[in-house]
């Protein structure tokens, strides 16, 4: 396993994928996920983890967690407000 930290964009991207595909009504798991983002396996296997360690995802289940669609939902919802307030 690597030690490569994981960034804030590779954990949004996942974040996001992982609710898209909710969203969409299809099961996720590693394979969908790293095909979606372009990303091999073990890539998605770190970020995955990462989000695993701080409550938003569960690494087993390749989901989001209610913390986890909590975040993605109100992500989704910020650009559009801030927009809305310019």
């Amino acid at each position: 396993m690597t030690n490569r930290k994981t960034s804030r964009d590779e954990a949004l991207a996942l974040l996001t994928a992982l609710h898209d595909l909710a969203r969409m009504n299809q099961a996720s798991d590693v394979t969908t996920a790293a095909r979606r983002l372009g990303w091999g396996i073990g890539r998605v296997y770190r970020v995955l983890g990462h989000l695993d360690d701080k409550g938003v995802a569960d690494r087993d289940r390749c989901r989001l967690t209610m913390a986890g669609l909590a975040l993605a939902v109100a992500l989704r919802a910020a650009p559009a407000h801030a927009s809305q307030a310019a």
